[in-house]
């Protein structure tokens, strides 16, 4: 016996321990005593192991010799003790060992409801408040939420939700709909880390085969668990969206990021060491890369976990594109065993359909599929109501999709959001003259479309005109452009009412920063800025041939294209600041205001220098440099403006959708931080009308916008319903978790975050 005990206790790998031996008193000659304090303290915090005591999976218990063992599951299904000796050695790497481990086997053993249960919701909501995962019930504003400094990012409650939920789930995928800044980038490298650290934990255990199986749907063979885990993000093809996700995985908490941490003490190429430990665990590909890779038989999809940001690309991708997109869809769908997490702010691009499109990629090819065109969507979903307006089957179309979303509005958080207050659309008559072109231009557009001389809103609403429908050249796009100024009255210096209007408005408040955005580029956003410079003297900061046309701007400053450079230089802090106010002072002149135009055909530099210029927190958190920051649609997405007060909409969008994206450029997570709190982001629409009232194409997109809005506000509202966190601030916000023993352990001893949050109750 003392043999067996002794080798039992020498061994290099993980043992299960038999009962008899546990109990053994001879066990007690063996007796363990570490140098390390925090050994000893921690084993007098340990219970002793009792026999037939009922023992929960994921419990540590000490044995008669001083050492520590976790109650795991067997092969055969049963609880039994295992003993961890490997890392013995290292105490603070031994508590994370142990903590990853204890975490697996409960999110293991958890029982996960089917999707189809009348009681899924509630089952889930149970099984995570189970597991510690719902809101802590701290509703109140935070004022120094953003001045946080230490450094320190957790994971939010939803997103600790999504990556368990996604790895450790039988689900084969999720939709992200996250608001923008809620972190859907950190809520992607957690899911990674659950999955890196569900397959380290699988290989080392005998007992995965069948159990794996039955928990998460994935029949992982022992061929795939010594290749290791396929972690697949799937970003657009843009370089700098690639630089990024990199650079948040070498930031945020990950087993990823403690490699680096370890691997670039004393190394001088840290960022190619990143970049090599990043390689080992995810693949990172844009959309057409992954697309040209599987059709070469470079890689497999099978018992891979699939990221795809920006998911709404597949909707309507580039034409250049539009081939890579749907053969990468083909495959998804063709991959019997995946985990796929979909992230997108806009599921609904341009149709309700949209989303039932995005959700079928997380079906397999055999599956009933979901709705994919607007007409079948309203035939499944949509009845007439009394008043005659289309009526959604909440209850249908809610149990349909059910577990496949999780959706969260991080926005209305006024500790990390401005305020957003929308002001009295500003009324501008136009003059008789420039009514009649617009007139003219509505008539040419309706013959195009194939409308009558007048056409309801009720009308555009259910029409399936291609025309209107298409969003370069529809929606009436020619129109609204000639609603802002027509042509010739540009060319010839002739402004309208809705431009002297605005800056009316950007000039009230000259120390509060402004986006000023126009779906149009001639005839809106090139047009501002030819006014801005050549009727009211303001400075042009942006210098590229894009942005005026065929007329070419009296003047520009180098600023900004100076203050670029300047970043090239190798200088300490001290002197960079002192260098950027010299070449301020060279270029600034009191009262000068200051604005940048970009546009579609804009270059990346000039974006750079632009982008740059007006977000600098050294010089223009006041707008000194750089006051207006003007764009087209094409910068509706993709583009982070810090500290601006004012979003000022030349023309309506025709969509509620399309708006919120506009003022989520200036409304970001803690973007306003240079600022005094609390922030407020005042929002101005600017209408043109007839001299004498008559409603134009800014009033006809504005009806539409809230007309299209009566059925799509139904969909968003049974996609809250179905969401799986839906429910926990108003069922589970005042629950207070259990502190049990092995979080006291992790509070006291642990240098890091534990994998599941202080408080689990399990």
């Amino acid at each position: 016996m003392r043999l067996n005990i002794f080798n039992l206790f020498r061994s290099r790998r993980d043992v299960t321990v038999p009962d008899e031996v546990a109990l053994d008193p001879r066990l007690a000659q063996y007796t363990q005593r570490f140098k390390d304090p925090k050994w000893n303290e921690f084993l007098t915090h340990v219970p002793p192991y009792e026999r037939g005591r009922k023992y929960e999976v994921g419990e540590v218990v000490k044995l008669k010799n001083n050492t520590a063992c976790l109650i795991e599951l067997k092969a055969d299904g049963n609880p039994g003790l295992t003993f961890l000796p490997h890392n013995m050695v290292d105490f603070d790497q031994w508590l994370q060992t142990v903590d990853m481990r204890r975490t697996h086997q409960l999110f293991m053993t958890a029982k996960w409801p089917d999707q189809k249960d009348a009681r899924f919701k509630e089952k889930l909501q149970d099984l995570l408040v189970g597991l510690g995962m719902q809101p802590t019930g701290k509703d109140k504003i935070d004022p120094r939420a953003c001045y946080n400094d230490s450094g320190n990012v957790t994971l939010k409650y939803y997103q600790r939700i999504v990556s368990t939920y996604i790895v450790y789930g039988p689900y084969r995928g999720v939709l992200i709909n996250h608001s923008m800044g809620s972190g859907k980038t950190l809520s992607a490298i957690s899911a990674i880390d659950n999955f890196i650290a569900f397959n380290k934990i699988e290989q080392d255990t005998k007992n995965h085969s069948k159990q794996v199986n039955a928990t998460t749907g994935l029949p992982l063979s022992g061929k795939a668990l010594r290749e290791g885990p396929n972690c697949f993000v799937v970003l657009p093809p843009k370089a700098s969206l690639e630089q990024n996700f990199r650079s948040e995985l070498v930031k945020l908490p990950s087993r990823i990021h403690d490699q680096i941490v370890k691997a670039l003490v004393g190394k001088a190429d840290a960022q190619a060491t990143a970049n090599r430990i990043i390689n080992r665990s995810v693949t990172i590909l844009s959309y057409v890369s992954i697309a040209n890779r599987l059709k070469s038989n470079k890689l497999t999809l099978e018992n891979s976990l699939i990221i795809l940001d920006e998911a709404h690309n597949f909707l309507e991708p580039p034409p250049q594109f539009r081939a890579a997109y749907k053969y990468l869809s083909e495959r998804i769908r063709k991959t019997e065993s995946c985990k796929i997490m979909l992230m997108t702010g806009t599921p609904i691009y341009k149709s309700v359909a949209d989303l039932t499109r995005l959700l079928n990629l997380l079906k397999r090819e055999s599956d009933r599929q979901f709705p994919e065109t607007e007409d079948e969507f309203f035939q499944k979903y949509f009845s007439p109501g009394a008043d005659g307006r289309p009526r959604i089957d909440r209850q249908k179309f809610t149990s349909d999709i059910q577990g496949y979303i999780s959706t969260y509005d991080a926005e209305g958080d006024l500790s990390l959001f401005a305020k957003k207050v929308s002001m009295q659309p500003i009324i501008t008559p136009t003059t008789p003259d420039h009514f009649s072109k617009w007139a003219e231009s509505k008539r040419k557009e309706n013959v195009r479309y194939g409308f009558k001389e007048s056409v309801s809103v009720d009308e555009l609403v259910i029409s399936k005109n291609p025309k209107f429908k298409n969003k370069v050249s529809g929606y009436y796009k020619s129109s609204s452009q000639t609603d802002n100024t027509p042509l010739s009255f540009r060319t010839s210096g002739k402004w309208p009412a809705k431009f002297h209007a605005l800056a009316d408005h950007l000039e009230t408040t000259p120390k509060e920063k402004a986006f000023v955005y126009s779906r149009h580029v001639a005839q809106g956003a090139n047009a501002i800025g030819e006014y801005l410079e050549k009727e009211r003297g303001w400075v042009r900061m942006s210098n590229n041939t894009q942005d005026h046309g065929t007329n070419p701007p009296r003047q520009y400053s180098t600023l900004s294209r100076e203050l670029a450079e300047l970043k090239t230089k190798k200088l300490s802090p001290e002197a960079l600041l002192s260098a950027k106010k010299s070449i301020v002072d060279r270029h600034i002149r009191k009262g000068d205001k200051g604005f940048v135009v970009v546009n579609k055909a804009t270059t990346q530099r000039e974006i750079s220098y632009a982008k740059d210029l007006f977000n600098d927190t050294d010089f223009n958190v006041d707008g000194r440099l750089c006051l207006a920051f003007i764009a087209d649609e094409s910068f509706s997405e993709g583009l982070s403006l810090l500290n601006t007060l004012h979003v000022h909409l030349l023309d309506p969008t025709y969509t509620l959708q399309a708006f919120k994206q506009v003022v989520a450029r200036a409304v970001r997570n803690c973007s306003h931080r240079q600022l005094k709190w609390p922030w407020t982001v005042k929002i101005w629409r600017y209408l043109a009308t007839g001299a004498e009232g008559q409603p134009m194409t800014d009033a006809d997109l504005m009806a539409y916008s809230d007309a299209s809005q009566h059925v799509l506000q139904q969909v968003i509202d049974c996609v809250a319903e179905a969401s799986i966190e839906s429910g926990f601030k108003h069922i589970h916000a005042s629950v207070k978790p259990k502190i049990t023993l092995w979080r006291k352990f992790m509070m006291l001893f642990s240098r890091r975050k534990p994998a599941l949050p202080i408080g689990t109750p399990v």
